[in-house]
């Protein structure tokens, strides 16, 4: 995969972060290790990448070399 990394900061933009939140798996995985509540009150980094081209290969399905590019 290529892309365009970006970061912000949680509390800068808590609405984007719910929105990404929202289409990710992270407050199930952080509910099962009870650390839903913590993560509420730490001001992190988030991370979003915009990808530019992707390239896919899974042979056991023959998918060989499938390449995705941003248009």
């Amino acid at each position: 995969m290529w892309g365009i990394a970006s970061t912000f900061k949680k509390n800068d933009d808590p609405k984007r972060c719910e929105e990404i939140k929202r289409y990710s798996r992270i407050g199930d995985a952080l509910q099962k290790q009870g650390l839903d509540q913590f993560a509420s009150t730490v001001n992190f980094n988030v991370i979003t990448i915009e990808p530019l081209k992707i390239r896919y290969l899974n042979l056991m399905r023959g998918f060989r070399n499938v390449l995705w590019e941003k248009g």
